[in-house]
């Protein structure tokens, strides 16, 4: 069964492990998931996460946007980082951590 996360909606804190992958769709946002080894989520465009870690085994993928403070051990592949004003975006590729693709950046002027 797959987990997913819609317009308007905020998932907190939730951790991933095998199985049940989240699909978080436009609109919908996750804060402070953790995506453990075996676990994998997708950001669907327009849809996004703060606060991000995925652990080395982890992976997350999509065409959505990641703020806030983001630490990667896993895979992020195909994702956007946002930042602007009043909105921080740092994503920090730990050793053993891996993106794949590409990873864009957009500015967000509020």
């Amino acid at each position: 069964m797959t987990i997913t996360i819609s317009a308007g909606n905020l998932a907190l804190g939730q951790t991933i492990s095998e199985g049940d992958p989240p699909v978080v769709l436009s609109g919908g946002i996750a804060e402070l998931p953790t995506i453990l080894s075996g676990g994998s989520a997708t950001l669907s465009t327009g849809g996004g996460a703060i606060d991000l870690t995925v652990s080395k085994g982890g992976v997350v993928e999509g065409s959505g946007d990641l703020a806030g403070d983001n630490a990667v051990f896993g895979t992020v592949s195909d994702v956007t980082l946002i930042s602007g004003t009043g909105i921080g975006g740092d994503l920090t590729l730990f050793s053993g951590g891996d993106r794949q693709r590409r990873v864009g950046f957009r500015w967000l002027d509020r």
